[in-house]
């Protein structure tokens, strides 16, 4: 299974930090460069986190039936609560964004503080979101995990029907196992 979420999760929690520090050096050292560097980064981060917001949305439908069978009632309302915060923090980075290309044509050092202001909000907002979508993955489990053991599996699989011995057939097999099940089957 192919997934573009948490690459495109991880851009858009640190690239709104990003942004704020340009922000912040453009209020201390009033260098364009530095207004202009946080607006593209900006640009980019909300983007991103309309990418990860789409992406999450899509690899959810993909796997419904595994998340409703892999998820317990704990499990799903924090899903629910991670796309929630998601959409807000999308359209709370859309609403900073204009803020700030409005400072542009309205150069008034309030709208400076208010964008910033937006990037604190939105900064922290991503954190959250970041914590809590590690929450769903580490403690209640991920479709991914379970396809990386499938695929393990499905490997071992293969490789035991082109063994020619059973013993070699049975290594690679309790192999996988090992493998798939990880700190589980040491226990």
């Amino acid at each position: 299974m192919q997934t573009f979420h948490p690459v495109a999760a991880h851009f858009a929690v640190v690239l709104p930090l990003v942004a704020l520090v340009f922000q912040v050096l453009f209020l201390f050292f009033r260098h364009g460069i530095y207004a202009r560097s946080a607006t593209v980064i900006f640009t980019v981060a909300t983007l991103m986190v309309g990418f990860a917001y789409l992406s999450g949305g899509h690899d959810a439908k993909e796997t419904v039936g595994e998340i409703l069978s892999m998820y317990d009632a704990q499990g799903m309302e924090l899903l629910k609560a991670h796309a929630g915060l998601g959409l807000n923090l999308l359209i709370a980075m859309g609403v900073v964004w204009v803020l700030n290309l409005a400072s542009y044509k309205y150069s008034a050092k309030l709208m400076h503080y208010t964008v910033l202001a937006g990037m604190v909000a939105v900064t922290l907002g991503m954190f959250a979101q970041g914590k809590l979508g590690g929450e769903v993955v580490y403690q209640h489990g991920t479709v991914f995990e379970a396809h990386a053991i499938k695929d393990t599996l499905n490997t071992a699989l293969q490789e035991s029907q082109e063994a020619t011995d059973d013993t070699q057939k049975v290594e690679i097999l309790s192999e996988a196992i090992h493998d798939a099940l990880g700190d589980v089957a040491q226990e």
